[in-house]
């Protein structure tokens, strides 16, 4: 619940990146759900949706997300 501010708040997708980064917080996005993962361990923390703040409100807000698809063709990054 620490990040959930940042995630309300947000502008943009560039703008949530920026925020979670802050609090030492990434975001990752696997089989159609974004992850919340720590930047110092990579660690999955938690998906969106569990922190109250799932995928389709987030895009509904901010626009689709652009995404690289991984080599593994199941986990995706955020682009640009």
């Amino acid at each position: 619940m620490v990040v959930l501010p940042q995630i309300e708040a947000a502008s943009s997708w560039a703008d949530l990146v920026r925020r979670l980064g802050e609090k030492g917080f990434g975001l990752g996005f696997r089989a159609g759900r974004m992850i919340l993962n720590r930047l110092d361990s990579g660690d999955e923390i938690c998906t969106g949706r569990s922190l109250g703040a799932p995928l389709r409100a987030l895009a509904a807000r901010l626009g689709r997300p652009a995404l690289r698809l991984s080599r593994d063709g199941l986990s995706a990054q955020l682009h640009g």
